[in-house]
């Protein structure tokens, strides 16, 4: 064999021995990659709750003071509850995000979805 050739051989065995280093960094680094943080956004459940039970309210002042009126009241408020649940499930999923509670935010700014929650109560 001539030394040239030796020279191509061994050149090319340490750009192929470069390259296969390289791509197994590369796969070490990329499945490493720490996950994004998930996203988060608030929703007033205060607000939607006070606008709930002023409505509550306002429909047992028209209404017999008698048991039928109380177990309608109850009906209505489990209702209430399950729509909201519901609501707020299909909210997280449709948004991708987290979904807080307006008074758990201490600071920064996130995005209010309290009125897309309201529209999907609504719709149900």
């Amino acid at each position: 064999m001539k030394p040239f050739q030796n020279a191509n051989r061994a050149a090319v065995a340490a750009l192929l021995v470069g390259a296969a280093l390289t791509v197994v960094i590369l796969i070490v680094e990329l499945a490493h990659v720490p996950p994004k943080p998930p996203r988060i956004a608030q929703v007033d459940l205060t607000r939607i709750l006070r606008e709930y039970q002023h409505d509550t309210a306002a429909m047992l002042a028209r209404l017999p003071n008698d048991g039928d009126t109380t177990a309608r009241a109850l009906a209505r408020t489990a209702a209430f509850g399950q729509r909201l649940d519901e609501a707020a499930r299909r909210l997280s999923t449709q948004c991708g995000c987290v979904l807080l509670m307006r008074e758990a935010v201490v600071a920064g700014q996130m995005p209010d979805l309290t009125p897309r929650l309201i529209e999907l109560m609504s719709q149900q």
